[in-house]
C-alpha cells in the first residue's frame, strides 16, 4: 500500500512499479491534497500512468464525513474547487452550532480577538480550554496568538514547539536587557534572574566553552556580572576566555548606558545589533531559533514605556501562566498541517486572508497548492 498517492513523482513511480506484486497493490490520494507540485509530482501525469499500468484497477471514492458537523462540512465543501468533485463530503454527524466569520485588520487585533472568543466560551458555555484549538498556516503566525492568550491569562500549548516565552531567542534576548538593567543600578541580578547571565555568557558564541560558567561562578549559587568581571584578570582561566569577559564586560556596559533612556524596543533592537545575535540567526547558526521570534518580541516592547516596565510585564505574565494547572493543558496552538487528524469541539481559524491561505506561492501558476482540508 502507498499513502499520500497524490505526492508521489513519475519517477518515484517507476521505482515503486518495480517493488509493486502483480495487481495486489492498493493506493491512497486525493489530488485535492496535491502540494508538492514543485518537487514534480503531477497528479493527472501519474493517475493516467497508472491506469495504463494497471487497466483493470478499481476506485473507491471516500466520502462520508463522520466527524463533523453539516455546517462545517458544507462551509468546507463551498471553498473546494469544482474540479475535486471526490474532496465533497457527506456528513454523518447532524447539525451543529453555524460557522462564525470575525473580521479582524492586523495580526494582534486578530489574536485579542480569538481571546476574546475563548474566553466567552470558556465562562459562558463551560468549555475547558483544552477542548479548544487555534490554528494557523505558518508557525511565525504563533507569537501574536500566544501574546493576547497570555494577556487575559488563557492557558496554552504548542504542539511539539516552545512557547514564546520559553523560546530560546527570546529568553536570551531579554537576559540582556536584565543584565543591562543589572549594571545601570550596580545591583546583582534579582533572584528571578540568577540564569540570566549563564543563558547568555556563550550567545552568540565568544570563545566560552561549557565548563568556564562553573568555574567562573566559584561555588557561588549561581553567576552574577560581577563574578563574571572578575574573570577578566583571573590568570586560572585561558586567555581567549579572559578576553571574552572583557567583551562581555564592555557590550553590556554600553547596553546599560541607553537601557533606561531609550524605548524598549529600541533595546531589543540595540541588543540584536550590538551583540551580533541578528547576523547569528541570519547566518543560520541559531540551532532553530527564528528572527519572527525576536522581530515579535520587539513588536510587543513597543507597547510599554519603558525596559524596567517591558521586563516587569514579562515576569507578572510568566508567574501568571496557567498551562500547568492541573486538569486543564489549555488551547492547543497547531498549524493546519500538523491538526491534521485531530479534533476539538471548537477551534478557531486565523490568518484567513489573501497570501497566507491560500498561500502566494499557490498562485504562480500553479506549481504548488495549499490543500483544502
Amino acid at each position: 500500500m502507498v499513502d499520500e498517492w497524490q505526492d508521489v513523482s513519475l519517477l518515484e513511480y517507476e521505482f515503486l512499479k518495480e517493488l509493486l506484486d502483480g495487481d495486489n497493490n492498493f493506493v491512497v490520494g486525493s489530488p485535492a491534497q496535491s502540494i508538492y507540485g514543485w518537487r514534480r509530482a503531477h497528479y493527472d501525469a501519474l493517475a493516467e500512468r497508472f491506469r495504463r499500468d494497471f487497466p483493470h484497477a478499481g476506485t473507491i471514492v471516500l466520502q462520508r464525513n463522520c466527524r463533523s458537523t453539516r455546517q462545517i462540512v458544507e462551509a468546507a465543501t463551498s471553498l473546494v474547487p469544482n474540479a475535486y468533485s471526490e474532496a465533497r463530503m457527506e456528513p454523518e454527524k447532524g447539525d451543529g452550532p453555524p460557522v462564525e466569520v470575525h473580521i479582524a485588520y492586523d495580526p494582534d487585533s486578530e489574536a485579542d480577538l480569538a481571546a476574546q472568543l475563548l474566553e466567552r466560551y470558556h465562562e459562558e458555555e463551560g468549555l475547558r480550554h483544552q477542548h479548544t484549538a487555534v490554528l494557523f498556516r505558518q508557525w511565525r503566525q504563533s507569537p501574536a496568538i500566544e501574546r493576547g492568550l497570555t494577556a487575559r491569562g488563557i492557558p496554552y500549548t504548542l504542539a511539539d514547539r516552545f512557547t514564546f516565552y520559553k523560546r530560546a531567542e527570546v529568553r536570551e534576548i531579554l537576559s540582556y536587557l536584565i543584565l543591562a538593567r543589572a549594571m545601570r543600578h550596580s545591583r546583582p541580578a534579582e533572584e528571578d534572574d540568577s540564569g540570566a547571565l549563564e543563558t547568555v555568557i556563550n550567545v552568540p558564541p565568544r570563545g566560552i566553552g561549557p565548563n568556564s560558567p562553573h568555574r567562573l561562578r566559584a561555588e557561588q549559587p549561581y553567576l552574577t556580572w560581577r563574578l563574571s568581571f572578575a574573570g577578566m584578570v583571573r590568570p586560572d582561566l585561558r586567555e581567549q576566555v579572559r578576553k571574552s569577559c572583557i567583551e562581555l564586560f564592555e557590550l553590556l556596559a554600553t547596553l546599560s548606558h541607553q537601557v533606561d533612556d531609550v524605548p524598549p524596543e529600541r533595546m531589543v533592537q540595540e541588543v540584536v545589533e550590538r551583540t551580533g545575535y541578528r547576523t547569528w540567526l541570519e547566518e543560520d547558526f541559531g540551532a532553530g531559533r527564528s528572527v519572527y521570534a525576536v522581530e515579535a518580541l520587539q513588536k510587543e516592547a513597543a507597547s510599554h514605556g519603558s525596559t524596567a516596565a517591558f521586563l516587569r510585564a514579562i515576569r507578572a505574565r510568566m508567574r501568571a501562566r496557567l498551562d500547568s494547572r492541573p486538569g486543564d493543558q489549555g488551547v492547543t496552538l497547531s498549524s493546519i498541517h500538523g491538526a491534521k487528524g485531530l479534533e476539538w469541539p471548537l477551534v478557531i481559524v486565523v490568518g484567513l486572508y489573501e497570501g497566507s491561505l491560500p498561500h502566494v506561492m499557490a498562485r504562480n501558476g500553479g506549481a504548488t497548492k495549499d490543500p483544502p482540508r
